[in-house]
């Protein structure tokens, strides 16, 4: 588990962009024990819903893999 994958025990949460950050994984798990009558594809649908509104398509952190598979492709296509 790393430190974004649980709620720190002063709700302090890491930032990126000056926008507090966690995993989706520590998310769904977080409100899945919150809401245990609702099925966690649910959850996770609603997540991702909240998430394509809340920044309009474009994410806010990526894989640095990404940055290096962009990379490679735009080298080939030089």
């Amino acid at each position: 588990m790393n430190d974004l994958e649980s709620a720190p025990a002063d709700g302090a949460f890491p930032h990126v962009e000056g926008l507090a950050v966690v995993t989706f994984a520590a998310a769904a798990a977080r409100l899945a024990g919150e809401f245990p009558g609702i099925p966690a594809a649910r959850i996770e649908a609603l997540l991702v819903r909240e998430w394509e509104a809340f920044c309009a398509g474009r994410p806010l952190v990526i894989p640095a893999a990404v940055e290096d598979g962009a990379r490679e492709m735009l080298g080939d296509a030089g």
